[in-house]
């Protein structure tokens, strides 16, 4: 006798039922935030710079594709676990090939997606490191210009009173 959890010959299972419903609730719910952002870019990304609001576009973008997905790997999971593998071994194979396609698409749009974030963040890194380097020096020529500027004010303060006690 299967546990009722996993799924028994006749029943799909409480946690294949959970993981579908998880998947198309995040689908529904993403999709609604990530579809605004790609509607309204003026509103989300205002205090952006140009380079910035198309790349968060983009991103909204390829989020609201992932939300999709994960949708309809989700429905796709909800037909293949009430289409019998026995009764209909065909349009059981369709559903679950379908559901596996869509699931891997959205994943390898999730890493297109994280490499995206790496890149566009590195290189505003790099450029951050950059500008702490170049005033770094500077502030490094400033404290050598200001202990040559105090060593020539001992000095001469030594001299004039050199002078003023002779």
């Amino acid at each position: 006798m299967k546990s009722r959890i996993l799924g028994g010959t006749d029943d799909p299972g409480l946690l294949a039922l959970g993981i579908a419903g998880i998947a198309i609730a995040f689908s529904i719910w993403q999709f609604r935030i990530q579809l605004d952002k790609v509607l309204r870019p003026d509103f989300y990304f205002a205090n952006d710079t140009d380079r910035e609001r198309r790349f968060h576009k983009r991103q909204a973008f390829r989020r609201t594709q992932i939300a999709v997905l994960a949708g309809l790997f989700g429905v796709c999971m909800l037909l293949g676990l009430y289409v019998s593998p026995e009764a209909r071994p065909s349009a059981w194979g369709i559903v679950w090939t379908l559901a596996l396609l869509f699931l891997a698409w959205g994943g390898i749009l999730t890493l297109v997606d994280a490499l995206s974030i790496r890149l566009h963040f590195g290189a505003e890194l790099d450029k951050r490191r950059a500008e702490k380097l170049a005033l770094d020096y500077k502030m490094r020529r400033f404290q050598e210009q200001s202990l040559k500027e105090l060593d020539e004010a001992k000095k001469l303060a030594e001299a004039e009173e050199n002078e003023s006690t002779n």
